[in-house]
């Protein structure tokens, strides 16, 4: 997983989030935070990720990816898991790691996740994914950012209510 087309774009609000809590302070941010998982969706990450802050380059990308997708994003939720310091091969173990719990843990909770290609990102490492849930629209996005992956979540809408039972004619079955 590596190179994004938004890397230089993505990177640095990563390492800001990543940096030590003084060092964050230092330069004026908020301490780092930390989600156990997603609020909007109401599931638990694999690990623990930091929480980044969007200067509306992320709500950008995921208006660009839903209207593609005949999708409106509305609410944008953007994570970060940062394995800078790791050797390349432990770092992709565990980005796979985190992807595949984090997948299996959307699907434990009821969502229909289909991938999905998007001509907006030509990248072929970011993956895009519409999540269908009982109640709830979502649109994800997986990319791999140097030594981090990245997922945001956009709230694309209520679901939409079931279609209602065909009916069959009377004396016919």
């Amino acid at each position: 997983m590596r190179g994004w087309i938004y890397t230089a774009l993505v990177a640095v609000p990563l390492a800001l989030a990543a940096a030590p809590p003084a060092l964050a302070q230092q330069a004026g941010k908020q301490q780092v935070r930390i989600a156990k998982g997603s609020p909007l969706a109401k599931v638990f990450f694999s690990e623990p990720a930091l929480v980044l802050d969007d200067d509306g380059t992320y709500a950008g990308a995921m208006q660009r990816v839903g209207k593609e997708l005949a999708r409106d994003c509305g609410a944008v939720e953007s994570y970060g898991w940062d394995f800078k310091g790791m050797p390349p091969e432990q770092q992709q173990q565990r980005a796979n790691t985190v992807y595949e719990g984090t997948m299996q843990a959307f699907q434990r909770a009821g969502f229909t996740v289909a991938e999905k290609k998007v001509r907006a990102l030509p990248d072929p490492e970011t993956l895009v994914y519409t999540a269908d849930g009982k109640e709830k629209r979502l649109v994800m996005m997986w990319s791999p950012v140097q030594d981090a992956t990245l997922l945001l979540i956009c709230d694309a809408g209520k679901a939409p209510p079931p279609a209602p039972a065909a009916k069959t004619a009377p004396g016919k079955k």
